[in-house]
């Protein structure tokens, strides 16, 4: 969890992999109806991620091999509700 909280400070970040991650999600049932807006649903949740992770914190992605897509999907999927409720948190205080 600090890898990835030290990897995700910024509320910008958090934001656009709440947005990110369940296109991303949505581009295998997508891909039952077309296989090229599937393409491109992944290929934009996947850019959204990967920009907020350039521009808004300035750092690398944590991921450092595709062996790593599966846990890493599982374990944000198991993290959603702690990150939700910071996102709450900062929306709130703004």
């Amino acid at each position: 969890m600090r890898v990835y909280d030290a990897a995700h400070r910024r509320r910008g970040t958090r934001l656009a992999h709440l947005v990110a991650l369940p296109l991303m999600g949505a581009a295998v049932p997508v891909a039952f109806v077309s296989l090229r807006w599937s393409v491109a649903t992944l290929a934009v949740g996947w850019a959204l991620q990967y920009l907020s992770h350039v521009f808004i914190e300035g750092n690398d992605t944590c991921l450092k091999s595709w062996k790593q897509v599966p846990v890493a999907a599982l374990w944000t999927v198991a993290q959603g509700q702690k990150t939700w409720d910071k996102i709450q948190g900062w929306t709130k205080r703004s």
